[in-house]
């Protein structure tokens, strides 16, 4: 009988299941990663826009998250689009402010204008096409459903997209510290610019308050030294100038007017005709 060559062998059925199990594992795997890859991605611009939402409205907030958010204003600590923020050196947990560690952190925060109002409207109009679609939906209206879903969707991207036109990038440069005890605890904070304000979430209710503080002295000496240089202008010495004079033209007299006798009324020339 002759024999098949080696390459022309048919497999046989535990080859053929193993080829299966190789190729399903080889896609399970690759499914894995896109998905780790895509959670990567949205995880912390979903957790960012979360924490935009707390300070755009405050109601989302907790009580002890607001104890611990320090906010600058623009004139305190930003030049152009750049936030350098000078924190006070103690440890972020306990307070300690000897045998500290520092940790620098630069990061790019995405600023947006008019946020509220851009997605309010969009909300507003977005819950109208939805009760229209609810309408079409008790009535069997299919294809008018399906056209007031499409347009709901198509909202949404253009409120999206206008909300991303309306945004751009600040950066913000600061510095935590924190003693060796709670070195490994030290995490970049969560960081908010919103209405030419920037929010901060420090690690703890201490650190806020002490950063407070220096923030109140710091705009108390701005304060103070506007004032100063204010009171110093009017005693530097220096005198207006004088008044440039003005060339007025001669105006020439007026002519005099001899005086002319009383006029006499009608009946007063009569009283002159009779006899005294």
């Amino acid at each position: 009988m002759k024999k098949m060559p080696a390459h022309e062998v048919p497999p046989v059925d535990g080859q053929r299941g193993s080829a299966a199990q190789e190729r399903a594992e080889k896609l399970r795997r690759s499914a894995a990663a896109a998905s780790e890859r895509s959670l990567s991605f949205l995880r912390p611009r979903v957790y960012q826009a979360w924490c935009n939402l707390r300070v755009w409205l405050p109601f989302f907030d907790t009580p002890n998250r607001r104890a611990k958010t320090i906010r600058y204003a623009h004139s305190d600590c930003r030049t152009g689009f750049v936030w350098d923020v000078d924190l006070p050196q103690q440890c972020g947990r306990c307070g300690r402010t000897d045998n500290l560690r520092g940790e620098h952190f630069e990061t790019l925060v995405r600023a947006f204008e008019y946020p509220l109002h851009i997605a309010g409207f969009a909300a507003l109009l977005s819950a109208g096409v939805l009760l229209l679609a609810f309408v079409a939906f008790t009535f069997g209206m299919w294809s008018i459903l399906l056209s007031l879903l499409i347009l709901t969707t198509v909202i949404n991207m253009v409120a999206g997209a206008l909300l991303w036109m309306k945004s751009w990038d600040e950066e913000v440069s600061l510095r935590l510290f924190a003693c060796p005890d709670h070195v490994d605890a030290l995490r970049e904070p969560d960081l908010v610019v919103h209405d030419n304000e920037l929010s901060i979430v420090l690690p703890s209710e201490r650190l806020a308050e002490a950063a407070m503080e220096e923030l109140k002295q710091r705009r108390r000496g701005k304060l103070r030294a506007g004032q100063e240089s204010a009171a110093a202008r009017p005693a530097s010495g220096v005198t207006p100038p004088a008044a440039i004079p003005i060339d007025r033209h001669a105006v020439p007299a007026r002519p005099a007017v001899p005086d002319l006798p009383p006029i006499k009324l009608a009946g007063e020339e009569e009283d002159d005709l009779l006899p005294k």
